[in-house]
């Protein structure tokens, strides 16, 4: 069917709609004035050619910045990651925990669940300069205070704005033309006394010269403790539910593999330490060294997880942050003149610091960790003799390495951005174009601390500790040969066993100094060159000139992966873009008494990418309206993302993970390191959407829509990764299988993941929005004050992965993106009162679509479908409350009084549970997604206007 409407679409030209979502024109205080919103004027975003919201045909949601303010947080990014079109983006609690990917103290915009790389941010229209190699925007960097709205197209725009595209286009718009002084003191905290926040924001808008020069200036600091010890007072942290694996289970009996049970943590693993393997297996090593035999409980001994026993002794919750301590200083100033009153020239210059600093994960080493020699004097005698009795010449330990501590990050991040450009306009006979062209440079440096993270090499040297024959003291054994190496023995069995001198020899900081830029040249112009029978056609044309650059400077260390985690590769890489862009409006039809409307809109793309080659990219649409009240549309569009700099040139070492080796039957903690693919080319997707807006005259301030929306990627880049490539090296695979390296012993100690195009995605989804603003007195002339409604939900109906190695998989229904989103607000003001009450929330999901739930009869259970008893994970709705008091003539000026409390209910998450090696998470974050974990908060403040 869809192939049909493609072609009917391209051979008739009847182009269609522009995608998903409704114009959602939020306004001031509690979203009351939607109506009001909604008949102003905007630019929309994923088109060069001015023309009202509604009647574009690309979908818009508009969300004005005091809609934005009405939350709990500090950042408009926050907040918009609660609408229902965003997911899966960037936190700055997420990044924290992912050191090697330099992402600390960011928050993107990610739309469709497509990654942030698949969303193209803009400021007032143009592109800004990324945090980190990879290509992502930080918009905390962004002037919040002068910030007029956020425009979200949700649908492909690459043809009109270039790369990345793929999901969609968000915008955030300024003020440019604010007069006056404004600001706000606000501060919050959570109801258990953690999380507490303030903040202080002041912005001026001042014209000058008779009004032909305007200033605007800017200033924001933010300082939010977070929750950087642990998990703070909540008593869903320390609760504990995943899998074990059934011990009835022998694959032919019907039962199925994993069971869902209470009170599971590691079986392979304690805080002390754990024998392994070997008939010393199950003795495990306490306080001071004390070794006990470990009551292993309910599993079986191949999974990393068991139920009950000494799981407690396992056990670890606080080795996470749940939210670091951010810090941001941001300064902004746009200075233009009228040189003429054709002429405007402008200036705009910001630079955003921020900090961020929190806990990353224990150092665990489940299942192998380090390896003890016999007759290391750490050993306790009665273990020694009974090694020495069965003639053991080593013990393998599972260790969550309490006496390490915990891995922390910190980083510092400065961007600045220089624009210089003009617009203006001038008349060819009687059309008059408008143009605009501005240069950019911007620049991003970051500084990047992985703290308390052991050297591999001092590691391997400290474990190996035996007694000077001279002194009878314990040294290691390489100091009997190399008296100056400066060695200090660690004793890996037992708590409070290891000094201060122990981890100042073996820990250290792994840093790195990243710095990306880009630079723009790029003009447009647009004009009306001729008029057909149904009005006037619109064109735009735009070309641009950027260029990419990137660099990693890191500590030498680094360079040799020689740290456990946080190794960034030196890089120095970069690429041009040069672009050119046509885009036209064609009205057919305008007024007639049997078809109010119908026009057509096209845009075709150019794209020269130095390193990837050339790529073209188009949009057709129309709408039509056979009356004022009813307007349909449809978009057809080629969207493409490039390859970044991180994809095509980086070295990086992610880190740790651990993957069952079907070689040695044994479930190995090991590195992970990735190369950059040069010959990555760019991704290709087809979008489609159709859909139809409602805005009746006999309910004046009611508007609706519904909107189908289509996505399919190819040629999708896809990041083959460690664990899946051990996987596939051993199932039919046998390329990969050099990229494993193995100790003397056989056990793997790191594997090489990269990035390929051979993959492809698709997704699809139905958008519903409503809003409806009426004066109480229209239902009973007494009631006082004006309500307005409204709903924003999505319904996504596939997202389905193929990664062309294994069978693809659909994460629709599942944890990482549920079926249902939705959001709703009543709000309600009355003369300076306004108030809002949202409810916004999620289906419930499975762990994922291709596991079997059964509890007799099941199947065998494969790596793909695997059978478990249960894998429901609850969905959740959260309320969120906003009041506000508005002071009339405060010094001639006017100011606000507010109180917004998130997650009103105090709901907790729900524990998101997780299978064997790739549930090792699960050890240090018991939930995620869109799961509200940080309880009610509380955010009062005092903003004003003069």
């Amino acid at each position: 069917m869809r192939s049909r409407i493609v072609r009917s679409l391209r051979h008739s030209v009847i182009l269609a709609l522009a995608a998903p979502g409704l114009l959602q024109a939020q306004s001031t205080g509690s979203q009351a004035t939607l109506a009001q919103a909604s008949l102003q004027e905007v630019v929309v975003t994923g088109s060069r050619i001015q023309r009202d919201g509604y009647e574009a045909p690309t979908p818009l949601t508009m969300v004005n910045a005091e809609t934005l303010e009405n939350t709990a947080d500090t950042s408009i990014s926050q907040s918009l990651n609660t609408m229902p079109a965003f997911s899966g983006g960037v936190t700055v609690r997420s990044g924290a925990n992912t050191p090697s990917f330099n992402t600390a103290g960011m928050a993107s915009a990610t739309l469709r669940s497509l990654g942030a790389n698949r969303t193209l941010v803009l400021l007032d229209g143009q592109r800004t300069v990324p945090s980190v190699s990879t290509g992502v925007v930080d918009t905390n960097n962004f002037p919040q205070q002068l910030i007029q709205r956020v425009e979200v197209v949700t649908g492909g725009a690459s043809a009109v704005y270039g790369s990345d595209a793929v999901a969609g286009v968000v915008n955030f718009i300024l003020d440019r033309k604010y007069t006056g002084f404004k600001g706000e003191v606000s501060g919050g905290a959570t109801t258990l006394g953690d999380g507490e926040n303030w903040k202080v924001a002041l912005a001026a808008g001042m014209p000058f010269a008779g009004g032909r020069g305007h200033l605007l200036l800017s200033g924001e600091w933010v300082d939010n403790k977070g929750v950087v010890n642990g998990m703070g007072n909540r008593p869903w942290a320390a609760t504990t539910h995943n899998y074990i694996v059934n011990p009835a289970y022998d694959g032919v009996n019907g039962e199925p593999e994993f069971l869902r049970r209470d009170d599971v943590f590691l079986s392979q693993a304690t805080h002390g330490g754990i024998i392994t393997s070997g008939p010393l297996r199950g003795i495990a090593f306490g306080d001071r060294g004390i070794p006990y035999r470990f009551n292993y409980g309910t599993g079986v001994p191949r999974d990393n997880f068991m139920a009950g026993g000494d799981y407690l002794a396992t056990r670890t919750h606080d080795s996470y942050s749940l939210a670091p301590s951010e810090k941001r200083r941001n300064v902004f100033m746009r200075l233009s003149y009228d040189i003429a009153d054709n002429l405007n020239v402008f200036f705009q210059a910001s630079r955003a610091l921020s900090e961020t600093y929190g806990i990353a994960f224990p150092h665990y080493q489940v299942g192998n960790g380090p390896t003890v020699l016999s007759g290391n004097p750490f050993i306790p005698a009665e273990v020694q003799a009974q090694m020495t009795a069965r003639g053991l010449a080593s013990i393998r330990l599972g260790h969550m390495n309490a006496d390490m501590g915990d891995v922390t990050v910190g980083t510092g991040r400065a961007a600045n951005r220089f624009v210089l450009g003009a617009e203006g306009n001038f008349d060819v006979g009687a059309t008059q174009w408008n143009w605009n062209a501005y240069a950019q440079l911007g620049e991003t440096t970051s500084s990047h601390d992985t703290y308390n993270v052991e050297n591999n090499a001092r590691y391997q040297l400290a474990l190996d500790a035996v007694r000077d024959p001279a002194s009878g003291a314990i040294v290691c054994r390489s100091t009997l040969t190399n008296p100056g190496n400066g060695c200090v023995p660690w004793n890996a069995m037992g708590t409070g066993v290891n000094d201060v001198f122990a981890r100042n020899y073996l820990f250290g900081t792994a840093h790195a100094d990243q710095t990306t830029k880009q630079t723009v040249y790029a003009a447009s112009i647009t004009g009306e060159p001729f008029s057909n029978w149904a009005g006037p056609v619109s064109v735009a044309l735009s070309a641009e000139h950027r260029r990419e650059e990137a660099t990693v400077d890191s500590d030498p260390i680094s360079q040799a992966s020689g740290w456990r985690s946080g190794n960034l590769i030196p890089l120095d890489a970069g690429y041009d873009v040069t672009e050119a862009a046509i885009e036209t409006l064609v009205p057919l039809v305008n007024g007639l008494s049997w078809l109010d409307n119908w026009d057509i809109t096209g845009a075709y793309r150019y794209t020269d990418y130095e390193v990837s080659g050339a790529v073209e990219t188009w949009k057709v649409g129309t709408t039509l309206a056979p009356i004022p009240d009813v307007r349909f549309r449809v978009t057809l569009s080629r969207d493409i993302r490039a390859p970044n700099i991180s994809e095509l040139f980086q070295e990086q070492n992610f880190g740790l993970t651990a993957t069952y080796d079907p070689v040695t039957g044994t479930t190995p903690t090991h590195g992970r390191t990735q190369r950059g693919n040069p010959d990555l080319v760019p991704e290709k997707a087809d979008s489609l959407a159709v859909g139809v807006v409602l805005q009746p005259s006999l309910a004046p301030g009611l508007s609706m829509s519904v909107d189908y929306w289509e996505i399919d990627v190819n040629d999708a880049i896809t990041l083959i990764g460690g664990s899946q490539t051990i996987t596939l090296c051993y199932a039919g695979w046998p390329e990969l299988c050099p990229k494993i390296t193995r100790d003397t012993n056989g056990v793997i100690t790191s594997v090489e993941q990269g990035n390929y195009n051979i993959a492809s995605q698709e997704v699809a989804g139905i958008d519903l929005e409503a809003s409806y603003r009426f004066a109480l007195s229209s239902l009973v002339a007494s009631l006082p004050g004006d309500v307005s409604l409204h709903f924003s939900g999505t319904h996504y109906r596939k997202n389905i992965t193929d990664d062309g190695l294994t069978l693809p998989n659909d994460a629709v229904g599942t944890t990482a993106l549920p079926k249902n989103i939705y959001s709703m607000t009543l709000g309600y003001t009355l003369d300076q009162y306004s108030a809002s009450l949202v409810a916004r929330g999620f289906s419930s999901t499975v762990l994922d679509n291709d596991y079997i739930v059964c509890t007799s009869g099941c199947p065998t259970s494969t790596t793909q479908e695997r059978t478990m008893d249960s894998q429901r994970v609850d969905g959740a709705m959260y309320l969120d409350l906003s009041l506000s008091y508005r002071l009339a003539n405060l010094m001639n000026g006017e100011g606000r009084v507010f109180l917004n409390i998130r997650n009103l209910a105090d709901k907790d998450p729900e524990l998101i549970p997780a299978i064997g090696t790739s549930g090792l998470p699960y050890i240090y974050s018991r939930t995620g997604g869109r799961f509200d974990v940080m309880g009610r908060v509380f955010r009062a403040g005092f903003s004003f206007k003069f």
